[in-house]
């Protein structure tokens, strides 16, 4: 059996795909963090995480237990919205890919008004020449000029 806290780091270290962005998230020190997924992973017997370039990217068995864990969360906050919890609307992090132009053009400017309207979304918007794969967990969503031809994901046209 493995500690509940050691699954909402291994949770933010899967989405900031680093110990210290997830660090600041979860205001505990990086090294915390360190020792918490040692623990999770040698609880599970599996690596979770490959280190490359400076990132933690999940291994096969990382990605399942990300399924799991993101299971247990939305549970967790169901949970807490039913009995009482704290109200206002969404909460969480979003991490969104888009082409540079795009994100600079017509997301930067709106973001200012997005996070009034959602202020417990922390949103994560990405920028760069290649996309980030939803399917692999890279994010969360993803603003693409062609449809996906592969992975479990759903699609959405916003335009021509």
């Amino acid at each position: 059996m493995f500690d509940w806290d050691d699954l909402r780091t291994f949770l933010a270290v899967a989405r900031a795909g680093k110990i210290a962005p997830a660090a600041r998230a979860l205001g505990i020190d990086a090294t915390t963090i360190g020792r918490r997924l040692a623990r999770l992973s040698q609880s599970l017997d599996s690596t979770l995480f490959e280190i490359a370039g400076g990132e933690r990217r999940l291994t096969e068995r990382g990605q399942d237990l990300l399924r799991h864990a993101e299971t247990i969360e939305s549970a967790a906050l169901a949970a807490m919205d039913n009995g009482g919890g704290s109200p206002g609307g969404p909460t969480g992090q979003v991490r969104l890919s888009v082409a540079e132009g795009f994100g600079t053009w017509v997301l930067a400017p709106a973001v200012a008004e997005f996070n009034m309207q959602y202020p417990g979304i922390q949103l994560d918007l990405v920028t760069a020449s290649g996309f980030l794969n939803p399917s692999k967990r890279e994010a969360d969503m993803a603003v693409m000029l062609a449809r996906p031809q592969r992975g479990r994901l759903v699609v959405k046209r916003l335009g021509n």
